[in-house]
């Protein structure tokens, strides 16, 4: 039985299909607005694009078979007639040097057209042309969709991350004079209106300058780091000049491109920024040199890492495929799951690849590609972070001794552009302000402290370096403590680098002290070296503070400040116990104290005191004796007619303090001749006619004569 439907629209299909041949195309119009019902229709659709074709209609035929092809893909006719057209069109646009058409042109048939057919062989050509032709069009965008999509497809070859470097860029570099000159920039588009390639105007976006150089900077220090495409540039250049290149040459070429598109030019702009104090643009720009300098560091660390995955059995040059990776990590995990078990997986729920295994094959055949050393931003580009970040961490477990994978693995993470910052860029209170900023999450993480006792220990630096020592000091205070919270991470590398990050603290600490500390204004020096105390134990630290302080005891002396010099003194002792000349200004305070003092009491006292630090001293012992001396006098004065009967004591004691005073005036007198001079006042005369010591001699004529009373005062009927 025969389909009615069907059948009508065969009938309508041969009109049209004659009616076009014969160029009736007025009536094939008419056919429609009779019948709306067949505008749908796939054969009436491709006999109307004909006839729009011979009407000079291009756009409006392309229109019809577009719309063919998405609801029957299979119209081979469509297809043939849109690959002609569109083939037709891009001829024509190319001896127009229409580029802005020519592009919009290729991008359409590209995207509608299947790839690797016969009837598109011939557009196919043009494929790669079709970047420069968008970039000619003021398309950017188009071109670097273009490359990034075919550098994702087959990561291993270089040119195309090269022409993804010269895009960027100049891209940013553009970007950045429209800015800089306050223009919009305009480009123009094609856009199909109404079945007609129509030019539309649109405004660039002047805040993208930052993102486009964060893309340059990602592919240029790739290419810099590609051995492979150096080798190959050379082999094309000789080639094509017959000019011999040498290697040194070519490593210069290398260091240079680097420095002079990037790190110079940012520097400039940096001081430029900062010169006309705008704020904004100083920060963009000082964020962007943190974004290269990370990328060239972590590019050499990522050499590093590569050598020694070579050393454990994983060769990444030969990695093409995502599930490749894996099953080589997993390895050195321990745990090489992954090619057997993957969806029946037991451990889905906690393995930190489930997400992998779970993908599929779309997932695990995934192209990627580690042979070329790069940085995050790179790394971020070609969507390979988590696994190089996974790889890092598996090395830097089994390698724990390996400090250059520790901070690999640090400057991956959320820190890396912070460290740079201090590091390289010696700014370190802006890393901290960008620090504090942070979630309390990540900065309670041991690389948030680590990261943080990096920074107060550059600020202390910086500090250091404009004489602002205390303030230098309370930041490697604050860094100590940071430190040995450090100290109980279970992981052992970094265990390892908080007694290093200990040593480190204690060094700056000692060294500030001791060779800046110390010279400057001695009140202001103590108070450095006491705060440093705070912070290290360290004998270095102790000797000069011990100094110090006999320094400044030794000035207080000299204002007569005898109790506030003694406390300098018995500090300067508590730090340096044998500390000679801390001994000796006790020993002068007490004794110069001593002498100004008019109480006999407390002056043998402070004498005594005195004797004790210095036992030595003539001066000292001649002092006491002479205070001793005078007690005496003074005791014996006191007796009286009235008073002796019970002044015995007194008048013993007297006799006592002289004993003393000839002791340490002749600590080498036998007590013998003591006693002489007790009971035989006459033989004292052959004792003393010699002596030219008259201290010596008053004590000598006074102990005669207080013990003559005293035995006096035992007999009172000879008083």
């Amino acid at each position: 039985m025969i389909d009615s439907n069907n059948f009508q629209s065969e009938v309508l299909s041969q009109l049209t299909a004659c009616l076009v041949a014969v160029d009736r195309d007025r009536e094939v119009s008419q056919l429609i607005q009779k019948l709306p019902s067949i505008a749908d229709n796939p054969e009436f659709r491709y006999y109307k694009a004909i006839s729009l074709v011979k009407q000079d209609r291009v756009g409006d035929a392309l229109n019809e078979l577009r719309e063919i092809m998405k609801t029957k893909p299979e119209f081979e006719k469509a297809k043939e007639l849109a690959s002609h057209l569109y083939l037709h069109q891009i001829t024509l646009s190319i001896k127009e040097k229409d580029y802005d058409k020519l592009s919009f042109l290729l991008n359409e048939a590209f995207q509608l057209l299947p790839e690797d057919e016969e009837i598109t062989k011939e557009i196919s050509k043009y494929k790669d042309i079709f970047p420069i032709v968008s970039i000619k069009a003021g398309n950017r965008e188009k071109a670097a969709k273009y490359w990034k999509e075919k550098m994702i497809k087959n990561p291993h070859v270089p040119w195309t991350i090269y022409n993804l470097a010269l895009l960027y860029y100049w891209w940013a570099l553009g970007a950045e004079q429209d800015y800089g000159k306050q223009e919009k920039h305009i480009r123009k588009k094609y856009i199909m209106k109404n079945g007609k390639l129509v030019d539309q105007m649109t405004s660039g976006d002047l805040e993208e300058d930052p993102k486009l150089w964060r893309k340059a900077i990602a592919y240029w220090v790739m290419i810099i780091n590609s051995n492979n495409f150096w080798k190959e540039w050379k082999d094309f250049r000789e080639k094509s000049t017959g000019i011999k290149i040498n290697d040194r040459d070519i490593n210069n070429l290398r260091g240079s491109l680097l420095n002079e598109r990037f790190k110079q030019h940012f520097k400039n702009q940096i001081e430029s920024y900062k010169i006309n104090n705008q704020e904004e643009n100083y920060r963009k720009y000082l964020d962007l040199m943190a974004d290269f300098l990370l990328e060239e560091k972590v590019a050499l660390y990522y050499k590093d890492a590569l050598e020694i995955a070579v050393s454990m059995g994983i060769n990444l040059d030969d990695i093409r495929k995502r599930h490749q990776f894996i099953c080589n990590i997993q390895k050195l995990e321990g745990e090489p799951c992954f090619a057997t078990k993957r969806k029946n997986c037991e451990q889905k729920d906690t393995c930190s690849w489930a997400e992998y295994c779970m993908g599929g094959p779309s997932c695990w055949n995934k192209s990627i590609s580690f042979s070329m050393p790069c940085g995050p931003l790179m790394l971020r580009e070609m969507g390979i972070c988590y696994e190089f970040g996974k790889l890092t961490e598996i090395l830097s477990k089994l390698k724990p001794e390996n400090q250059r994978l520790r901070k690999l693995k640090l400057y991956l993470g959320d820190f890396g552009k912070l460290l740079v910052l201090v590091e390289d860029l010696k700014m370190p209170e802006y890393a901290i302000e960008k620090w504090k900023r942070l979630s309390k999450s990540k900065k309670d993480t041991p690389d948030g402290k680590y990261t943080y006792i990096i920074c107060l220990v550059k600020r202390a630096e910086v500090k250091e370096r404009r004489k602002a020592y205390l303030d230098a000091l309370d930041d490697l205070k604050k860094a100590k403590e940071y430190v040995n919270l450090l100290e109980h991470v279970k992981d052992k590398a970094f265990r390892r680098i908080s007694l290093n990050l200990k040593h480190e603290v204690k060094k700056q600490v000692i060294d500030l002290c001791t060779n800046k500390g110390a010279n400057v204004e001695l009140n202001e020096a103590i108070r450095i070296l006491t705060k440093g105390l705070e912070i290290v134990e360290d004998q270095s630290i102790k000797n000069i503070l011990s100094n110090l302080y006999c320094g400044r005891g030794q000035k207080r002396l000299g204002r007569k400040l005898f109790q506030q010099a003694r406390e300098d003194f018995t500090k300067a002792l508590s730090l340096v116990p044998g500390n000679q000349t801390a001994k000796e200004g006790m020993a002068t305070a007490y004794n110069n104290e001593g002498v100004k003092e008019t109480d006999l009491d407390r002056s043998i006292s402070l004498f005594r005191k005195a004797l004790k630090y210095d036992p030595e001293s003539r001066q000292i012992k001649e002092n006491l004796a002479g205070a001793y001396n005078s007690k005496a006098v003074e005791i014996v004065n006191s007796i009286n007619e009235y008073n002796y009967h019970y002044k015995i004591d007194d008048c013993k004691r007297a006799v006592n303090l002289l004993k003393k005073a000839i002791r340490l005036l002749n600590p080498s007198l036998e007590e013998s001749t003591i006693l002489v001079i007790e009971s035989a006042e006459d033989a004292i005369e052959e004792l003393i006619k010699d002596l030219d010591d008259s201290l010596y001699k008053s004590v000598i004529i006074n102990l005669a004569a207080v013990a003559k009373i005293c035995r006096q005062i035992q007999t009172p009927w000879r008083y």
